[in-house]
């Protein structure tokens, strides 16, 4: 689970339901990110963008282009796009991760 607003990320086991997903990512719609294209993927917030940002906190991730907003689930996927375990580590999961700001975010554009 990455946590950007204690930036932390953490392991935890996925029970494959969506109100699992709703929980770990602390919100009521989600959106699936893709992390690589080898089965890597992200289940974030859909709405973190919506509402006062100034309260949001933001990570960016090395093979996405735009800061990600909330909670986030690291999950794998296979074939079918069915999740599976991932095989990153919450360390190689870190080196792939920036913790950012609103601020930061605004400079950059």
């Amino acid at each position: 689970i990455i946590d950007p607003h204690a930036r932390t990320i953490t392991e935890a086991e996925h029970d494959g339901s969506l109100q699992d997903i709703y929980t770990k990512t602390h919100c009521d719609t989600f959106t699936m990110v893709m992390v690589d294209y080898h089965g890597g993927a992200l289940f974030i917030d859909d709405t973190g963008l919506l509402g006062d940002l100034d309260k949001q906190a933001f990570f960016m991730l090395d093979t996405y282009a735009d800061p990600l907003a909330g909670y986030a689930m690291l999950v794998g996927t296979d074939g079918q796009g069915e999740t599976t375990a991932t095989d990153y580590t919450v360390e190689q999961l870190q080196a792939r991760i920036k913790w950012t700001t609103l601020a930061e975010i605004r400079e950059s554009l």
